[in-house]
């Protein structure tokens, strides 16, 4: 029997021309359940059966073997019974003991972590764009997959698009593939392409229920990368709760690209409303956030000039890169002639905003001259007894390239990052 790993279980096949997939699996009381599908490649290749299978349980396998010589006698080419006895035990070894053991070297040639397109999504992890509805976070990713896809070297996003194009698979939730077509049509206007084949899938059912369908999609397409939009559709069920957060990631990181690597995610989502947060997250379990490596959020703040909105991107998380500032981008839209058009505008830098890091905060009150620590507290309006009052001069005095003392006040020495 030659056993052999896929998308979504095992493949096992025989010198006598039977293959057997089996799907789906998970272990319930300790018992191992799985779909099990009974095909033939002989000569007519035929469907055999399928159905579900407890591959711990030795009356069942004798059941299966029973129909299936009924069925599809094998005569002196093998065993119904004894294949399924070898199959059972096969895969239930694999199954449990997951994946091998391998060595870090920590060798000159390992690689860094590679950028699908910097900084927004790290290539082989998940990524995350958060915000809030009509915050333009899905018209923004829709915009990622143009850059990548092209590739658009000269984008005036200001994003780094990787060297080669990179395919990409948008599943969607929210929408219907009309309006999502219409909205790629407008990106592409944006960039004065004519058209760009971008694989869409619509998809109804939670993640773990698509799975299967998901992963032939991305074997037929070839995609590199995959956009969930988004995770509150894509989940299911109470967000708050482990079981849909474990429901939902499970299949996610059992997804692979056409190399066999991790998929590259990037995830689409909205914010968590609790209003006592000290740092905003994903809506639902912490175990959505912690399972981003890259997390960017997207505030809309108004603009004064008609048709046009602006993006406030801030980094939220980063676990395999350095911080990056805030950005905004400005979208124009023109309703007539259906274009889209992202520029780099200036950062965010009101000293209010809290989603800017304290030093940054900081930084932006004392660009408009030296002050006092006590007068810059008043400035950012920092009570006395917070904990952003006891953070601030260690981070006035450690962060040596931004701020200065002089003369019994802090002053901006660069505009560096710290």
């Amino acid at each position: 029997m030659n056993l052999s790993r896929t998308a979504t279980g095992y493949s096992c096949i025989w010198q006598n021309g039977i293959i057997i997939l089996v799907r789906r699996l998970r272990e319930t009381h300790d018992s191992l359940y799985a779909e099990v599908e009974v095909r033939t490649h002989n000569s007519p290749e035929r469907f055999l059966t399928e159905g579900n299978m407890n591959l711990s349980g030795p009356r069942i396998r004798q059941q299966w073997a029973d129909d299936l010589e009924k069925i599809y006698p094998l005569g002196d080419s093998g065993n119904w019974r004894e294949m399924f006895e070898e199959l059972c035990r096969a895969i239930a070894r694999a199954y449990r003991k997951g994946s091998p053991v391998q060595v870090a070297t920590g060798s000159p040639d390992v690689k860094p972590p590679e950028w699908a397109l910097d900084p927004i999504i790290r290539r082989n992890m998940v990524n995350a764009l958060m915000g809030d509805r009509d915050s333009g976070k899905s018209m923004l990713a829709i915009a990622c997959c143009a850059v990548c896809q092209l590739p658009w070297m000269d984008n005036p996003l200001g994003l780094v698009a990787p060297p080669k194009p990179l395919l990409w698979l948008y599943l969607d939730w929210e929408t219907s593939f009309e309006d999502f077509d219409w909205r790629w049509r407008c990106i592409l206007a944006g960039a004065k392409e004519e058209t760009l084949p971008l694989a869409y899938r619509h998809c109804e059912k939670p993640l773990a229920l698509e799975f299967e369908g998901i992963s032939a999609a991305i074997e037929e397409t070839g995609a590199d990368g995959i956009v969930i939009d988004s995770v509150g559709m894509a989940a299911g069920g109470d967000l708050n709760s482990t079981e849909a957060a474990f429901g939902f990631l499970g299949p996610l990181r059992s997804l692979k690209d056409r190399s066999g690597q991790p998929m590259t995610v990037l995830l689409v989502a909205h914010p968590s409303k609790d209003p006592m947060a000290k740092k905003r997250s994903m809506h639902g379990s912490a175990f959505f956030t912690n399972e981003a490596r890259n997390v960017w959020e997207v505030a809309a703040k108004p603009s004064n000039v008609p048709g046009e909105k602006l993006l406030c991107l801030y980094h939220n998380k980063w676990n395999t890169t350095f911080y990056h500032r805030p950005r905004t981008l400005v979208m124009t839209w023109d309703e007539a002639e259906g274009i889209t058009l992202f520029r780099e505008g200036d950062a965010p830098n009101d000293p209010e905003d809290e989603k800017l890091p304290l030093w940054m905060r900081a930084k932006n009150v004392l660009l408009r001259g030296p002050l006092t620590l006590d007068e810059l507290k008043a400035e950012m309006a920092i009570s006395p007894r917070s904990k952003e009052s006891a953070s601030l001069p260690p981070i006035l005095s450690r962060y040596k390239k931004v701020f200065v003392p002089t003369d019994g006040k802090w002053a901006v020495l660069s505009d560096e990052q710290p």
